[in-house]
């Protein structure tokens, strides 16, 4: 990535933390907050949402598809990346694609890794083979699809889910 890449992606994500947290401030129900759900301060939070959205610089890059919206001021009403590409960004090594019931079953769904300047591409699933019981969490909220059951990027652009 970039410098002027890397300096756009932590400008969106500090307006995307900000919008965050003025969004639920007080609440510990959504998912995205970080700050009180996950234990993270503030630096951290914004850190996450900068991470996070690398990942769809890098999906971008990678499918030669527009951002919608790099400080995601649209929340889930439309796709992160292209026309229906929605992006999971994980710092996990054996991290999960998790998919929540507002995910559009439309969208495909993009699982990526890593760290700045380096993101790794992992796998994806449409969102709607991703909504079934077998991926249902028992514990936490959505749909948890280890990378063992993602297809591989390479096969993206062949499906018809790759076709922006």
């Amino acid at each position: 990535m970039s410098l002027e890449q890397t300096q756009a992606v932590a400008t969106a994500g500090l307006i995307r933390a900000t919008r965050y947290t003025s969004q639920f401030e007080g609440k510990t129900s959504h998912p995205n907050f970080g700050v009180k759900n996950r234990g993270l301060n503030w630096f951290e939070f914004v850190t996450a949402q900068c991470e996070a959205l690398a990942g769809e610089l890098a999906v971008a890059n990678y499918t030669k598809n527009p951002i919608a919206d790099l400080a995601n001021r649209n929340g889930s009403l439309i796709a992160d990346v292209g026309r229906n590409i929605e992006v999971k960004f994980t710092s996990h090594q054996n991290g999960h694609l998790i998919v929540d019931e507002a995910s559009n079953d439309d969208d495909v769904a993009v699982l990526v890794m890593g760290r700045n300047p380096h993101y790794y591409l992992i796998g994806w699933m449409p969102v709607k083979m991703a909504k079934v019981a077998k991926y249902r969490h028992s514990h936490r909220h959505g749909y948890w699809v280890a990378q063992s059951n993602l297809f591989e990027m390479e096969n993206l652009e062949r499906s018809n889910y790759g076709k922006n």
